[in-house]
């Protein structure tokens, strides 16, 4: 259905398939598999969604193996493409960073994490993590400053196998063109949503996060294919802004809304290592 508690279209499935009739043009549809067994035992899937339109582009999506962990990592491919990065002169909450708009151009496809990192997946290349939400292994991971020598062995124990470095964090141009899916004339990919609205859909931020992270994935992602885009945990760039501060972009649980925006950028200091950073990863193949 079109809601986040998407109704009951059907039980006994004796095929692995399912055909959903009559979808609407460019509607989200949100879906979840129960199983249940003879004494109504239940077992609750994931919330999954997309988005029927013909602005969607039908992503390619690969599991990478993190280092030699035996652990992996859920990947989207983003093609190579133009867009608006930065924010409409009238939009509302603007901050004066995000204009005027430029049109930039993203040379190189690459492969962008579906999910924010989370902390079973940190912990699979580091050993346990000193996360302030810890012992949730789906939680996205937070607390750990992106300059600190954990990062660095982080990044170079996935690199650690090839003969250059494939593993990185996007730069802010990456970031924001992966964050809006194609959708770059509006404050968000589904439209402008002047009071916030939808934003609930799609983000863990200060009117629903109840000041704390959440599962990865457990909101709606965005037309091609990533979740948390907005709020749970904001992420770190590469980028710095000024001599001693980080990028980071897409907001956290603890943010408002005028922090989610995809054009809204924030920084800190590299060893900042606040409860609400995080982080996803690209590959840069081309």
């Amino acid at each position: 259905g079109t809601s986040l508690e998407p109704g009951l279209v059907g039980d006994h499935q004796a095929s692995n398939e399912y055909i959903f009739p009559d979808l609407q043009q460019y509607a989200t549809y949100y879906w979840r598999i129960v199983v249940r067994d003879d004494h109504l035992n239940a077992t609750i899937g994931p919330l999954w969604t997309f988005t029927v339109g013909s602005n969607t582009r039908q992503m390619e999506e690969q599991d990478f193996e993190l280092g030699n962990s035996g652990v992996f990592y859920r990947m989207v491919w983003i093609p190579a493409g133009v867009f608006w990065m930065g924010s409409n002169d009238n939009e509302k909450d603007i901050d004066p960073d995000e204009h005027p708009k430029t049109l930039t151009v993203i040379e190189n496809g690459f492969w962008i994490g579906k999910y924010e990192l989370t902390q079973a997946q940190w912990d699979a290349i580091m050993g346990n993590g000193d996360f302030h939400f810890d012992n949730h292994p789906n939680y996205p991971m937070e607390n750990i400053g992106f300059g600190s020598d954990q990062f660095r062995t982080f990044l170079s124990t996935l690199n650690e196998p090839f003969d250059t470095t494939l593993w990185c964090f996007p730069t802010t141009e990456e970031w924001e063109y992966a964050c809006r899916g194609g959708f770059d004339d509006t404050r968000f990919w589904w439209g402008d949503d002047p009071e916030y609205v939808q934003l609930g859909n799609y983000a863990w931020f200060d009117t629903n996060g109840e000041g704390r992270t959440y599962n990865v994935g457990t909101r709606g992602a965005n037309p091609w294919g990533l979740y948390d885009m907005h709020g749970n945990v904001a992420e770190w760039c590469r980028d710095s802004d000024g001599m001693l501060r980080r990028v980071l972009k897409g907001g956290s649980y603890k943010d408002g809304p005028e922090k989610l925006k995809a054009s809204f950028s924030d920084s800190d200091s590299p060893r900042g290592n606040a409860k609400y950073y995080g982080f996803r990863v690209i590959v840069e193949i081309e």
